[in-house]
C-alpha cells in the first residue's frame, strides 16, 4: 500500500511533463486525443518509473515546465435514472471574470484567456460507462487550478479501483505532484507512514491546505439497473451542494 502513493505521484509527474509535447498555449492538443491515453504512450511515459526510488523531474524528457494556472472555476455533475450523465467544469478565466457587466443584460463578462496556460487548461471532466451494456458508473469534474487533475484522479481511483465509498474518496486527504517544482504536496491529515515511505524513496514533500475540489456521482453496480447503489457528493473543501431525488 505504501507504493500506491509513490506510483500516483510519479505518474502525475510524468503526465504533467508530457504536456510539453502535446499541449499548445491555449490548451489545445497537437496530438490526436485518443493517442494521449494509448497503451504505447503510457508505457513510454512510465518506462523510467522505479518502484523503489523517485526519478528527479529534471531527468525526464521533456522535463516538466511550470505554467500559469487558473484556480477560478466551478464544476457540476448531473445524471438521471436512465443513466444519462453530464460532467462539466467551466471558468471565466478569473474570479468574477473581468468584473464588468454587459450593459442592459446583467451578464458578467469573462476575462479572455492569457498566454502560458491561464484559462481552462486543467479543467478535464470524466465520465465512466460500460458501453457494451450501456450502464453508467462514474462522473466527476474538478477545479482548483493545477491540482484539479490529480484531485479528480484520486477520487476516481479510490472509488473505481480502491472500492471506497464516494464520500470516503472525496473526503480523503490528497497528494499532488505537478512536476515544477519537483515537490509532492500533501493535505493536512495525510497518513504519516505513507509520507515517510515517499521521503524514503527520495521525494521532497510540502504541506498545503487544499488540493482541488471535486463534484462526483458514483453508481457502484451500474445505472440504470441498480439505482440503489448510486451516491452523489460535493467536495467539503468548497461550498457546493449535492442532492438526489427518486
Amino acid at each position: 500500500i505504501d507504493e500506491r502513493s509513490h506510483l500516483f505521484v510519479e505518474a502525475a509527474l510524468r503526465a504533467f511533463a508530457d504536456r510539453g509535447r502535446w499541449m499548445n498555449d491555449d490548451g489545445s492538443s497537437r496530438v490526436v486525443p485518443g493517442d494521449l491515453t494509448s497503451k504505447a504512450r503510457l508505457d513510454a511515459l512510465m518506462a523510467t518509473f522505479r518502484s523503489d526510488r523517485h526519478v528527479p523531474a529534471a531527468q525526464l524528457d521533456p522535463a516538466p515546465v511550470q505554467r500559469l494556472e487558473n484556480p477560478a472555476a466551478t464544476s457540476f455533475v448531473v445524471l438521471d435514472r436512465h443513466g444519462s450523465a453530464v460532467a462539466c467544469a467551466l471558468t471565466m478565466n478569473n474570479l468574477f471574470g473581468n468584473g464588468r457587466v454587459a450593459p442592459g443584460t446583467g451578464i458578467l463578462l469573462a476575462m479572455p484567456p492569457g498566454q502560458g496556460g491561464r484559462g481552462p487548461v486543467s479543467l478535464g471532466p470524466m465520465i465512466v460507462v460500460n458501453e457494451h451494456v450501456n450502464e453508467f458508473y462514474f462522473a466527476a469534474a474538478a477545479t482548483g487550478g493545477v491540482a484539479a487533475p490529480t484531485a479528480l484522479l484520486s477520487v476516481a481511483a479510490a472509488t473505481l479501483v480502491g472500492a471506497k465509498s464516494l464520500e470516503g474518496a472525496i473526503q480523503a486527504p490528497r497528494l499532488h505532484h505537478g512536476g515544477a517544482p519537483d515537490l509532492v504536496y500533501f493535505e493536512q491529515g495525510y497518513d504519516r507512514d505513507r509520507l515517510g515511505a515517499l521521503t524514503s524513496r527520495g521525494h521532497s514533500i510540502g504541506a498545503t491546505n487544499i488540493l482541488g475540489r471535486v463534484n462526483a456521482a458514483f453508481c457502484s453496480a451500474g445505472l440504470p439497473p441498480n439505482p440503489e447503489t448510486c451516491t452523489v457528493r460535493t467536495d467539503p473543501r468548497g461550498f457546493g451542494l449535492a442532492a438526489s431525488a427518486d
